[in-house]
């Protein structure tokens, strides 16, 4: 799981049609940057993307791999959004 105030890429989207077509809408695709703003406990996360901050489930959530790169570090570690 990602953490508040971490940015991170958009490596991979999963999901069906519908969940697709609903992430797309978002901006949440491939190479997309993005980041958490706020992980609300059991609900929805708030994410900066694109200047805008966007609410999704955590279903929804869950089905968009990120990539992190870590401070200082040229290694990446990936995580679920």
């Amino acid at each position: 799981m990602l953490h508040p105030g971490v940015a991170a890429t958009v490596k991979e989207v999963y999901g069906g049609e519908r969940a697709l077509y609903r992430l797309t809408e978002l901006g949440l695709v491939k190479g997309a940057v993005l980041s958490l703003l706020q992980n609300m406990p059991g609900g929805s996360l708030i994410v900066s993307l694109k200047g805008s901050r966007i609410a999704i489930g955590r279903g929804l959530a869950m089905k968009v791999a990120v990539e992190v790169q870590e401070a200082g570090d040229s290694a990446y570690r990936k995580a679920a959004l």
